[in-house]
Order: structure tokens, then C-alpha cells, then sequence
């Protein structure tokens, strides 16, 4: 029990060291994703959100660009960054 114990600390340990780490950009690409979305369903009204139809996204040099599309045409633009590597991210609409 106790071998187990440690091994399950050693691994979330690890994990949280991994998950924490910047750099990576698929990870922040789907970290800003993620938030992002939620700053676009908290910033607008139902009605807003009612007509989302999609995403794209892609790391730029300080962050990630996330675009957010909408069944009326329109787009919204959340810049996605973070003020230190093991800050979470932050995201503003910036168009």
C-alpha cells in the first residue's frame, strides 16, 4: 500500500510538471481554446452563443489566436496569452 501510495505521488508529481510546462503548442493551442470559449459564452448573450459554428485557432509569437465563427457570418477574435509560463491563460477579444 504504502509502495503504492508513493508511485501515485510520483506520477502526479510528473504529470503536473508536464501539464504545467509552456512551449508546447498543441497544448497551449488547446489551453486557449478552451478558454477562449469560455470568455466567448460569458462575454455574450444566449442569443450570441446560439449561434456558434465553430472554431479556428493557431499559436502566433505571444500566445495563440483563437477565431470563433458564427452562423450569421460574423467572427469573433480572442487574443490568448499567458504572463508567465506557468500562469494559465488569458484570453481578449481583440477585434
Amino acid at each position: 500500500m504504502k509502495k503504492m501510495m508513493i508511485t501515485m505521488v510520483a506520477l502526479f508529481v510528473m504529470t503536473s510538471a508536464v501539464m504545467a510546462s509552456s512551449g508546447d503548442g498543441l497544448v497551449d493551442t488547446s489551453e486557449a481554446v478552451a478558454t477562449a470559449l469560455t470568455a466567448f459564452e460569458s462575454d455574450n448573450y444566449q442569443a450570441t452563443v446560439d449561434l456558434f459554428r465553430g472554431i479556428k485557432a493557431a499559436p502566433v509569437s505571444n500566445g495563440v489566436s483563437v477565431k470563433v465563427y458564427l452562423t450569421d457570418g460574423t467572427k469573433q477574435v480572442y487574443a490568448c496569452h499567458r504572463h508567465d509560463v506557468y500562469d494559465p491563460f488569458e484570453c481578449h477579444q481583440s477585434n
